[in-house]
């Protein structure tokens, strides 16, 4: 059986009270913006995955929490009122965000924390939203960059390529090109390209 999974963003405050004021956050993953009474409705279905951040940049992701919504419109988890973040955070069981040299790939709760930092490619002056982008290493895994959330951008598909072709210029230029195992490729016949 599969799930259909939708990522909303909201700050707490617009989450508790239910309403939206000049500074709230309330958003698809894709920045899609939504109405606050359907991110309660969303999460009071589904749950919700409480971050910590300062600033954009999540400090703590915690498993996920059942909510439900009263009559009088007021979020309750386990069965107590909601009416603080800080009630919310005191329940907040963590995952880990820092994966050091143990994991090459980001985890998903990696790229949920990289999504509530930013809205589109982290490449100057790219506008493809985030929800399409790759987690990408900022000091790659070959160079012995860890898989830390500080380590990690949502980079585009494309801008994602420009950086792997611009790595291998660089090592090229330094004589350090390395060829694929076995040396270099080889015709139909078994032959080096271009040997006679």
């Amino acid at each position: 059986r599969s799930t259909a999974e939708v990522i909303v963003i909201v700050d707490d405050e617009t989450f508790i009270s239910g309403e939206l004021s000049p500074t709230s956050v309330c958003r698809l993953a894709d920045g899609t913006p939504i109405p606050a009474e359907a991110a309660r409705r969303i999460a009071s279905e589904a749950g919700i995955r409480p971050a910590v951040h300062d600033r954009g940049d999540v400090r703590r992701l915690g498993r996920r929490i059942p909510i439900t919504i009263d009559d009088r419109g007021v979020p309750h988890t386990r069965g107590r009122p909601l009416a603080t973040a800080a009630q919310l955070v005191a329940q907040l069981r963590d995952v880990p965000l820092d994966h050091g040299r143990r994991r090459r790939l980001a985890s998903w709760e990696q790229r949920l924390a990289l999504l509530v930092r930013t809205l589109t490619c982290e490449h100057p002056q790219c506008s493809v939203p985030a929800a399409w982008c790759r987690a990408h290493h900022r000091v790659g895994w070959t160079r012995r960059g860890p898989t830390d959330l500080a380590n990690l951008e949502l980079i585009c598909h494309t801008h994602h390529g420009h950086h792997h072709a611009d790595e291998r210029r660089r090592r090229a230029s330094r004589g350090r090109a390395r060829q694929p195992p076995g040396g270099p490729p080889r015709g139909r016949r078994g032959r080096a390209e271009g040997a006679a």
